[in-house]
């Protein structure tokens, strides 16, 4: 793995790594079946509307995305998208339809979702990987 060393830290949220650790890497390391992923969740209480978003690198194909999207609206209604495709750049990664924009490291990231989501059950989420696009 790439080799860090801490330094004075940019924001609370770096644990002390260099502002450099928060960009997208541009080739896998020298692991075998590496990969990379980013993860944001988020609830808006005021609206009931939650959101599970995934964006992870193919181990088997380091140029390829796997993106997947999970949203809830309530406790009744979920929506889901899976699907492959990408580009990187070192401040920006991206599948077919999600973009992840690292504008300043460890504070803040912009990203952005254009698609359709097919509904889904609470019972087929809990079941395991749900195959609807």
């Amino acid at each position: 793995m790439t080799a860090v060393s801490p330094a004075t830290a940019p924001s609370k949220w770096s644990a002390g790594l260099p502002p450099e650790a928060d960009y997208c890497l541009l080739q896998p390391e020298d692991v075998p079946m590496f990969s990379e992923n980013f993860w944001f969740v988020g609830y808006d209480h005021d609206s009931g509307v939650g959101h599970y978003l995934h964006l992870g690198a193919d181990p088997t194909n380091f140029e390829v995305w796997t993106e997947q999207l999970v949203v809830a609206v309530g406790t009744e209604q979920f929506y889901f998208y899976w699907g492959h495709g990408g580009q990187r750049t070192p401040d920006r990664v991206a599948g077919p339809k999600m973009l992840l924009h690292n504008i300043e490291p460890f504070r803040k990231w912009h990203l952005s979702y254009d698609g359709s989501a097919a509904p889904v059950t609470l019972t087929e989420l809990k079941a395991g990987p749900v195959s609807k696009e």
